[in-house]
């Protein structure tokens, strides 16, 4: 099968009409190159908040949801994409996994809030893992990477390729312990294919995102690789 990872462009919760336009845009290239295209975490409406929490509600995620859904519809292939989810009064980061009529495949929700994104979002629970055709797919959360056990689960479920729809932010050293070694880690110890989509860019001023999104094989080498400052969407051959 063919997978494509979207690296999009940072974009304040305040332009989210603008963020979701260029992500559908980014997500059909990529469905025209691919049979999985993985978008990242919080694509819509955004990942720094602030006050705009108070105004979200579930017509926002399904709008969000829907608007994926068309292009896994139009294109028929499978699309995955970091949406924030209202459900009884929390507000989850999920990542949601939409098969090719555009039905919910697959969700999971961040479960390790690792800094001021527990202002925002709910811890929530590792989903199921999705069957396709070419062998059962499970997804994590960025900082949920840096929990062994996040993705050792949905590996024990049967996946064989994990997506992580992810907002890696830099470090004050300019790198991120997760894109340097932690997401190798877990593809190996799992022996499962991983596939990592990133922002660029700067989002409300303080989120400066790393970019490099990344394919990686069971062995955690590299397929494919972005650069760390542009939208890219990169592809990679793998077999389940």
């Amino acid at each position: 099968m063919r997978v494509a990872c979207v690296q999009l462009r940072a974009r304040d919760v305040s332009e989210s009409e603008r963020a979701l336009a260029e992500a559908v845009s980014a997500a059909e290239r990529g469905a025209a190159e691919a049979d999985l295209v993985v978008l990242p975490e919080a694509t819509y409406p955004g990942y720094v908040l602030h006050d705009a929490k108070s105004h979200l509600d579930e017509s926002m995620y399904a709008k969000g949801r829907e608007a994926f859904a068309q292009v896994a519809r139009k294109a028929e292939k499978w699309i995955a994409v970091g949406l924030a989810r209202p459900e009884g009064g929390r507000l989850y980061n999920s990542a949601v996994l939409l098969a090719p009529d555009g039905s919910v495949a697959g969700r999971t929700d961040k479960t390790f809030l690792w800094h001021f994104d527990g202002l925002w979002f709910d811890p929530g629970n590792v989903g199921e893992v999705a069957r396709t055709a070419w062998g059962d797919v499970g997804m994590f959360v960025c900082a949920d990477a840096r929990m062994v056990e996040v993705p050792r689960t949905v590996a024990i479920r049967g996946a064989r390729l994990l997506l992580d729809p992810t907002a890696l932010v830099l470090s004050p050293v300019g790198t991120n312990a997760q894109l340097e070694f932690m997401l190798a880690a877990r593809a190996w110890e799992n022996g499962a294919y991983l596939a990592v989509a990133n922002k660029c860019g700067v989002e409300a001023g303080i989120a400066e995102y790393a970019g490099r999104s990344a394919i990686l094989d069971p062995s955690g080498a590299r397929l494919a690789e972005a650069g760390d400052e542009d939208p890219e969407i990169i592809t990679a051959t793998i077999d389940l």
